[in-house]
Formats: C-alpha cells, structure tokens, sequence
C-alpha cells in the first residue's frame, strides 16, 4: 500500500469514480516515478466519465480543456487534472489534435501517448496497467517510443525535446528508432512555441546527464533549430562543467561563453520574461565583481538579491569554479547590513552635515560610498562614528 498522503487522496477519487459506475486510472508521470522511486508531483487521472459525468460525482470541478476531454477536479484539498480516455487525429499545428474522440478503454487511451514509460496506468487497488512494456524499459534505462517514432513526432514535435529531457533526468539511453526520428524531424522544432521548447531545453540542461542530453542535441541536429545555437555554431560545442539549473543561469553561462551575445539577444530570441531578464543581468553583475578578486566578498553578496545566492553558486559550478553554497550564506549571515535603509547614515543626515551645499548627484554617490564602506566592514554603521567620518569628505558644490 502506499502511504503517500497525495496517492491516498487519488485511491479515494478514483473509488469515488468507480462508485458510479466509471473507470479511473492514475496515469503518465506519477506512475513513472513511483515505479522509479522518484518523488510524485501532480497526479493525472484518466477516466471512461465524460468531462459531464466527471462534473456530476464531484462538488468542485473547473473545465480547464473540456474541448479534450480535461478537467480540474478539486478533491479533498487537492487537485487533479482529469481527463476522459481518448484518442487522437490530425495535428496541423504539430501540438493539438484535430480530433478528439472518447473513448472506453484505458489501453486505448494509452496508446496515444509519447513513450513507453510515460503509457502506464495504475487502478485504485494499485495494478498497474502496461501495454508496452514501460516498466521493462525503466528496468533498463531506455526511452522508447510507444508504436512508431517518426509518427509519435510528427504530431507533437517537442516530444524530441522531451526524449532528450528524460534522457538527461533520468539518465536513460535514447532507443536507436527514436535518434533516428529526432534526425529526421528536428527541423519541425520550428513549428514549436520557443516558450515550450525553452521549459523542455531548461529541464535538459539541469539534469544529471546534461552532456549527454547536450551531446544529443548537437549529434541529432536539434541545435541547428534552437533559438542562438542555430546562428551560432560554436555555442553547440561548450560543455558546462557543471549543471545549468534555470534560464537565467543557463543564460548567464552562455553569455560568458560569447560577450558578443547580449544578454537581452539570449532574452527575446527564447522568449524569456522580465524576471529572468533581471536575473540574468544580477547573476552577471555578481560574476564581475567576482573576477575583480576572485572571491566572494561582502559586497558582491550584498548586491545580490538573497532568492539568486543559490543559482550563483550553480552558476559559478558550471563556469568550473570549486565552491560551496555555504561559502555564499556564511557571508550573507555576516552583513552588518541588508539595504541601504538599514544604514544609519542616510541622504538626510548628508544633506543636513552640509546645508551650504546646492542639492545634486553627490548626495546619491556620497550614500553609496558610506553604504560600500559599511558593507565591507572599513566602517561600523554608527551614526556618530559615519558622521565623523563623512565630515572629511568635504564634497565639491558642483559635481
């Protein structure tokens, strides 16, 4: 039996099902991992209920792709997406199906799916379901294609994506048949929003095989069609010395690799948001003031905002630096301040030190000088002892 509160709560609903006279398996990915002994995420359920059924056994149901057969069931303080046994036909975009039809059978359903160990299905009374013999390719570390590769790509391309993902997570081999479906098909990438390509290459490139996963890329031609990689050849053969976890990190390493390359170049041509933009920006702040002495100073810890210590750490790994997160926390805990609003010297104590002085761009540097001087320890942050010192600047009127 198994204990997990989340896997508990999926048996109930799954039973909650089968009490009006429907079908329901946990399916995909949580099935995987709980073969595998992996941690479990989000639950996806699988059921022979239409989404009208599936609203008539359940109080919270939210129609999030009712068109493919797909709900949000809130259940006992968790939610679940549940969707109605399908098949699938046609897909002009080269993402969603031109046709959808229900369908009764679990076996069915599963075999429209992209790999054997993602086509697996467990019932309430925890057998698991396996057509195409996913538990086996767990068992040997194999990414195979449920049916024919080349037809598994051709409707949704990023499935390449996803092999090489699961190859570098998981560290799995890619099955022959599958290489050869992402060398013939890779230019469909094309085809592919570069949001979802980006989430796909981001999971890659963090994975514990990432140089196989990024050797894959560049020996089955998928390089070729991934936003700066496909301008820039020689980017195709840098192999970080360490994993790249999260865009702005993997965006900084490259920038590094190629200054040419602007970080805002990296931003826009993968679609990336403001968040990683500003990221990205701080985490090459941070390796600049790094290389002046190569370490980690107060100041450098300082500038960095607290939420970006640990993708630094990454960062400076991947860049073939030997160090710690530790390393970085032990200086943080050790600021005599967070920001500059805990100075006890401020811009209005400056002005006030010096009336006579028209107000200008040396009130802005002169907080900045005694902010520096007190991160770094040359000054304690004392207003007697900050004003005192302070009172030998002496500012110039005009500056």
């Amino acid at each position: 039996m198994y204990n997990d509160p989340l896997f508990q709560t999926s048996f109930s609903l799954l039973t909650q099902l089968h009490r009006k006279g429907f079908e329901g398996h946990i399916v995909g990915g949580a099935v995987r991992d709980l073969v595998l002994g992996r941690p479990v995420g989000d639950i996806d359920i699988a059921t022979s209920a239409t989404p009208d059924q599936v609203n008539q056994v359940f109080d919270q149901v939210i129609p999030i792709g009712v068109e493919h057969g797909t709900v949000l069931v809130r259940y006992q303080s968790q939610s679940f997406e549940v969707t109605t046994y399908r098949t699938e036909q046609g897909y002009t975009d080269f993402r969603h199906p031109d046709q959808v039809s229900f369908v009764q059978s679990i076996q069915d359903d599963l075999s429209r799916r992209d790999f054997t160990i993602n086509a697996m299905a467990m019932d309430a009374n925890e057998k698991i379901i396996d057509p195409y013999g996913g538990k086996d390719d767990l068992a040997n570390g194999r990414i195979r294609a449920v049916g024919d590769a080349q037809t598994r790509f051709s409707e949704d391309p990023l499935r390449m994506m996803r092999a090489l993902r699961f190859a570098s997570q998981l560290q799995f081999e890619v099955e022959s048949e599958v290489r050869t479906a992402i060398e013939d098909q890779a230019a469909k990438l094309g085809h592919i929003a570069t949001e979802r390509v980006a989430i796909e290459f981001a999971k890659l490139t963090a994975g514990v095989n990432y140089k196989e996963g990024l050797q894959l890329c560049s020996q089955l031609g998928v390089f070729s069609h991934l936003p700066i990689f496909s301008k820039y050849h020689h980017l195709q053969k840098v192999v970080p010395a360490d994993r790249l976890e999260g865009f702005a990190v993997l965006i900084t390493y490259y920038y590094e690799q190629d200054n040419n390359i602007d970080i805002l170049q990296w931003v826009k041509s993968w679609k990336q948001s403001n968040k990683v933009k500003r990221d990205s920006f701080s985490l090459a702040q941070a390796l600049r003031e790094f290389r002046k002495k190569d370490e980690v100073t107060h100041w450098l810890v300082y500038q960095l905002p607290e939420h970006l210590l640990i993708s630094f750490v990454q960062l400076l790994r991947a860049l073939g630096y030997r160090i710690e997160e530790q390393c970085l926390t032990n200086v943080a805990a050790k600021l005599p301040i967070q920001s500059r609003n805990d100075l006890a010297f401020g811009a209005k104590d400056l002005i006030q030190l010096f009336p006579q002085k028209p107000k200008g761009p040396w009130i802005k540097s002169g907080v900045e000088k005694i902010e520096y001087a007190v991160v770094n320890k040359q000054l304690p942050n004392k207003y007697e002892q900050i004003k005192e010192w302070v009172d030998q600047w002496n500012p110039p009127v005009n500056n």
